[in-house]
């Protein structure tokens, strides 16, 4: 069996939703290279289907992995 897939954060996980400049602030949720990605967000399946996601909204956010075989 493959390896339990781990979500990795690209950068800070706490911030000031909006950045000094107006912008709005984000993280990078990175999961580990494989076939296919089924993101969730607080129960809401739908949210990406990439390797990484880009989130600015705090909550719960999981993911199934799918590999090629």
């Amino acid at each position: 069996l493959p390896d339990k897939p781990r979500i990795d954060a690209q950068s800070a996980t706490v911030f000031c939703q909006t950045a000094p400049g107006g912008e709005q602030n984000s993280v990078t949720l990175r999961a580990p290279d494989n076939a296919r990605y089924q993101w969730t967000f607080n129960g809401s399946a739908g949210v990406g289907n990439g390797r990484d996601l880009s989130v600015a909204t705090s909550g719960r956010y999981t993911v199934e992995v799918i590999d090629a075989k």
